[in-house]
């Protein structure tokens, strides 16, 4: 997880000084490793389709990779919805997940091992993936963001399964999950009772990334389990 929540830093702190990445995904998430001090980074990838202050465009263009892009933006196929911080953390969740469900780890010793002659180590994909993922990559985008939707109504009940060894972070993430539910249903209500519509709702970083950093520090203080991502917390929330 550390080089996820450090691509997230950086991803928060360039949207700070108004650079967006608008696209993170699996892919895009890399790392770099100091084999000396055996210590391993995360790099956020591809600024591609990243905007800054004095794009020509109002971010209206809806951009990002289909598993992992928020239900939002997928399902409103004009692009007519302002591109926000939350769809990115949004995606980052969606992250989280599809690396949970449908990947198993890499012991340590074996990525260093692989990473000392120079390979790329990498993961490898369960035989027995929860079908309902496979839509997500192969769908539209109208059609993905119902499959999401429903995803996130059936945690309650039916939350899948992780490979085994990825129980320790999926625990973390169905709770992410759980907030990310929360806000976009806070948000329907909003809209349905006319109080706040997509077009008048404000870019807020910090409140999303903040309540976020609640669910992850509750957590941590409850299980005692990833201590280390605390050190990984944004400066100013």
């Amino acid at each position: 997880m550390t080089i996820f929540f450090e691509s997230q830093k950086c991803h928060f702190n360039a949207w700070k000084y108004d650079i967006h990445h608008n696209d993170p995904s699996l892919p895009n998430l890399m790392w770099r490793c100091d084999m000396e001090n055996n210590q391993v980074t995360g790099v956020l990838n591809d600024w591609d389709l990243g905007v800054g202050k004095e794009s020509r465009h109002a971010g209206l263009k809806r951009t990002g990779t289909v598993p992992f892009m928020s239900i939002d933006l997928l399902d409103h196929p004009l692009g007519n919805v302002p591109h926000l911080y939350r769809h990115d953390l949004e995606a980052m969740t969606w992250i989280l997940t599809w690396a949970f469900l449908v990947y198993q780890r890499i012991p340590r010793e074996k990525a260093l091992e692989l990473v000392g002659k120079g390979i790329a180590p990498r993961a490898r994909q369960r035989a027995d993936m929860p079908s309902v993922l496979r839509n997500w990559r192969i769908a539209d985008y109208v059609t993905c963001a119902k499959e999401k939707t429903h995803f996130l109504k059936s945690l309650v009940f039916s939350p899948p399964e992780p490979a085994e060894d990825f129980k320790w972070g999926w625990e973390l993430t169905v709770k992410l999950l759980f907030l990310l539910k929360a806000e976009s249903d806070t948000r329907y209500n909003l809209a349905r009772d006319k109080k706040m519509s997509y077009e008048q709702e404000p870019d807020d970083p910090e409140k999303y990334l903040r309540s976020q950093w609640e669910v992850i520090e509750t957590h941590v203080a409850e299980t005692g389990k990833l201590r280390y991502l605390l050190a990984l917390k944004p400066d100013g929330l």
